[in-house]
């Protein structure tokens, strides 16, 4: 048989490996895919036609498995466009977002235990404890950093020694008792457990997980409870709730759900699903009625985001290095000082729900007046 279509079908496999090695392109893009489903389908039948039955098996199953999740890319852009007509018109414009800036790492984000530990730690502080707005605080950092090419490093990730260090680690100056002893060593084993639950989903190649047979990648309600039990922590005790775990649950649902229709990259998730709840959780500290006290200035309100995204933007003008909870908020606040125009009365938009929550905190920042 001719070598020409042997050839071309390697070289297709290889180029699209190459292009995901190197970031040209996700694992879940449908050019990526296209390729291996061609490329494995020529291997297969060069395969078959030499009775080649164990190349036949290798390069069949690739080939399915391509087809099989290029025609569920398909279908989800089918299904979006066709619930698109059953529900209200949004904005071109809001689901474009600009060019972000320039990112700087180091790229041992995910290798280096002492940057490791603080991207648990600083996920608290950046969720401003608001247990249902943690799991995406943590899913889009993983994003970001996978988007801009730092590996994870599952050996360290998963090292006993690392992980004893998390829990017994104090709570941070300042923080008040928590009750009963011990339990906020349970709750930063809850969440080094979820973090590289996350890391996992965010890090695995769609198609291995479609090899494994694996529907569903992060733990539901049911496994939630079973993982917090097993952790010792109970009901009554902080941050254990029946209602904060099913709320980690679902932000959790929401993830996967991402992940079975394509994975997402940070823009994406960021402007769908992280900007709105940083927002909410602002809102929710204005209105809590022993909220937020003032600023530093007394001139209002101690918005988080509105403080943070100041402070890095500074640093990021002086090239300081950055770490990914500072780049998510120099991201959100980018977003939200470039929103689009303002949709027509007449058409429900997105983005004009993201502009009235902006415009709340922006008052509220700039008024020495509580809400």
């Amino acid at each position: 048989m001719s070598q020409v279509p042997q050839v071309l079908g390697a070289l297709l496999l290889l180029a699209a490996f190459a292009a995901a090695q190197a970031g040209l392109v996700d694992d879940t893009k449908i050019s990526y895919l296209a390729a291996n489903a061609v490329g494995s389908a020529i291997l297969a039948a060069i395969a078959y036609a030499d009775h080649n039955w164990g190349f036949l098996l290798l390069e069949g199953t690739w080939a399915l498995v391509s087809t099989i999740s290029l025609g569920q890319q398909n279908f989800g852009a089918r299904a979006g466009r066709a619930s698109a007509t059953s529900r209200p018109t949004v904005c071109p414009a809001e689901l474009s977002m600009r060019p972000s800036r320039s990112v700087t790492l180091i790229g041992d984000e995910l290798s280096n235990p002492q940057r490791l530990i603080r991207l648990l730690r600083n996920s608290y502080a950046t969720s401003q404890g608001r247990q249902w707005l943690q799991p995406h605080v943590i899913w889009w950092a993983l994003t970001f950093l996978r988007d801009n090419g730092v590996r994870a490093d599952f050996d360290v990730l998963t090292d006993p020694e690392l992980r004893r260090k998390i829990i017994e680690m104090p709570l941070p100056v300042g923080h008040g008792a928590v009750e009963p002893a011990g339990h906020a060593q349970q709750n930063f084993d809850l969440w080094w457990s979820i973090l590289i639950d996350i890391a996992r989903t965010v890090y695995t190649p769609r198609w291995r997980r479609l090899l494994s047979g694996r529907r569903r990648s992060l733990p539901n309600y049911a496994e939630m409870r079973d993982r917090t039990t097993r952790l010792g922590i109970h009901p009554w005790m902080s941050s254990a709730t029946y209602e904060e775990v099913s709320a980690i649950a679902q932000s959790l649902a929401v993830i996967d759900e991402y992940t079975r229709h394509g994975g997402a990259d940070s823009d994406k998730v960021m402007s769908e699903v992280l900007l709105p709840e940083l927002l909410l959780a602002e809102i929710h500290w204005l209105k809590a009625p022993s909220g937020r006290p003032g600023g530093t200035d007394a001139a209002g309100a101690d918005i988080v985001l509105l403080r943070r995204y100041s402070t890095v933007v500074n640093r990021w003008s002086d090239d300081r290095y950055l770490d990914p909870y500072d780049h998510m908020y120099l991201r959100a606040g980018d977003v939200l000082e470039s929103l689009p125009p303002e949709c027509p009365s007449s058409v429900p938009c997105a983005a004009d729900m993201i502009r009235q929550m902006y415009d709340t905190i922006r008052r509220a920042d700039a008024s020495p007046a509580r809400l």
